[in-house]
């Protein structure tokens, strides 16, 4: 803050280079200034409660345009920054002014190429460009973790492939009115769509599970499943939609003054006063990492003549039935254990995969919370 402070007096005092050019400097004060060949004056027209320059970039492009302004040349490679003018153009409706708006994004400043945000949002499907904001906030900005191995890419291509059968727009919706279930149910359904899973029935876990089996069905006895590269569980995803959410309700807001609307402590932060920062809201220490059955699963991966005869099997040393995960799938005649007694523990398991989908559909349509 004491740099901040340092470079916006020394500003106040420059001499710009040409007649009839203005520099409009926007400091930790809620009004900017503006500099020019006539003095310093205070700019109320472009007052602002935003704190990320991001923000305020856009909504300055926006005071500019309702001051007359046809033509916006913004200097940044910020993929928020883009994200932030395709929303607020679309939104605000600009492309039915008249005469029409051009704003621009270039970086760096010699470049001879500009992205035009019009052209862009008459590229898109209206679907995709209502929901890209959302998405890539849930996708991963500063302020919200990414899912491992998804990627922006990932997120635009599923846009694209399947644009009408989820709903994350609600995201950031200040509405009181609006139920949060809402909000929670669209953006399950899009994280569950990028992990290449669009049916209803498939919940997060289910999906967790199926994955962990293939997994371990694949895997030797010598490697190690990469769980970061599973669908993350619904507690973890219900904090980062929590995180999305409040992120979201800024950057669709940047002229409404509703930065505070929303008490950031309920929304996935708590607030360290001593630091002056906040901290983000992990997960119960307490929550399990996965069902106790599975978590005592054991399967070998004998391969041997007489498979599982001896103790180097590892399910023959923990005394346990061998499973549908083993090497011989619990068909050695070794264990001479049945199949389908075999796979009581993974049997456990689904049971539970079953009884936690009930339970968050009796959660959905329960929870009558208010965002």
């Amino acid at each position: 803050m004491q740099l901040i402070n340092i470079l916006v007096e020394s500003l106040k005092d420059i001499t710009l280079p040409k007649a009839n050019r203005k520099l409009i400097v926007t400091g930790p004060e809620p009004v900017p200034f503006e500099v020019s060949d006539t003095g310093l004056q205070s700019r109320d027209d472009l007052k602002t409660d935003q704190e990320e320059a991001d923000t305020i970039m856009v909504s300055q492009m926006l005071a500019m345009i309702n001051n007359g302004y046809r033509r916006i040349q913004l200097i940044c490679e910020d993929t928020d920054v883009f994200v932030l003018l395709v929303h607020h153009y679309d939104k605000s409706r600009i492309s039915e002014l008249h005469p029409p708006v051009e704003v621009l994004m270039q970086y760096p400043p010699s470049s001879p190429k500009a992205i035009s945000i019009s052209t862009t949002i008459n590229s898109l499907p209206s679907k995709v460009v209502s929901s890209l904001l959302a998405a890539h906030v849930l996708t991963g900005c500063d302020t919200v973790p990414h899912m491992f191995g998804i990627g922006k890419k990932t997120a635009l291509n599923f846009l694209f492939r399947e644009h009408t059968d989820f709903n994350v727009e609600e995201l950031g919706n200040t509405d009181p009115s609006l139920q949060w279930e809402t909000v929670e149910r669209g953006c399950v359904d899009f994280i569950r769509g990028l992990y290449h899973s669009c049916n209803n029935k498939d919940d997060l876990e289910a999906m967790r599970y199926t994955k962990w089996v293939e997994k371990s069905k694949a895997n030797t006895m010598t490697t190690v499943t990469d769980l970061q590269s599973f669908p993350p569980t619904l507690e973890a995803v219900r904090l980062n939609m929590r995180r999305a959410h409040y992120q979201c309700s800024i950057w669709k807001n940047v002229n409404a003054g509703l930065v505070n609307s929303l008490d950031v402590e309920q929304w996935g932060w708590t607030k360290d006063t001593a630091n002056k920062c906040l901290d983000s809201v992990f997960m119960d220490p307490t929550t399990p990492i996965a069902p106790e059955s599975l978590l005592k699963l054991t399967f070998c991966g004998c391969c041997s003549e007489e498979p599982c005869s001896s103790k180097k099997c590892g399910c023959r040393k923990a005394d346990v039935m061998c499973c549908s995960l083993c090497k011989y799938k619990g068909k050695c005649k070794s264990n001479g254990v049945p199949s389908a007694a075999a796979d009581d523990d993974l049997a456990m398991v689904d049971v539970h995969m079953q009884e936690s989908e009930d339970e968050n559909d009796d959660e959905y349509d329960e929870n009558e919370d208010n965002i």
